[in-house]
């Protein structure tokens, strides 16, 4: 039995090309932001991406910015909290 594999589109027909651009926001202005502006961040761009095709450029974007968020969420995990770590 052989199967026939339909191939997932890029981009819906009639969907403009747009140009890649840097990230909304880059890795430095991540640092001033507050953890709970950062969580808010994340969960809005997860419900962002579940709505673009895949491998389409502002899912690439989005992508980018998702795990910038969630590697400076884990690095103020990791950072000693407080005046003992002085």
């Amino acid at each position: 039995m052989t199967e026939t594999l339909t191939p997932i589109p890029i981009r819906p027909r009639g969907a403009v090309r747009v140009a890649h651009e840097p990230p909304v926001a880059p890795a430095g202005e991540l640092a001033h932001m507050t953890d709970a502006e950062l969580v808010a961040l994340r969960r809005a761009v997860a419900r962002a991406l579940a709505e673009l095709w895949l491998g389409s450029p502002p899912s690439l974007l989005l992508g980018r910015l998702s795990r910038q968020t969630r590697a400076e969420l884990r690095r103020r995990e990791r950072r000693p909290s407080g005046p003992s770590a002085a």
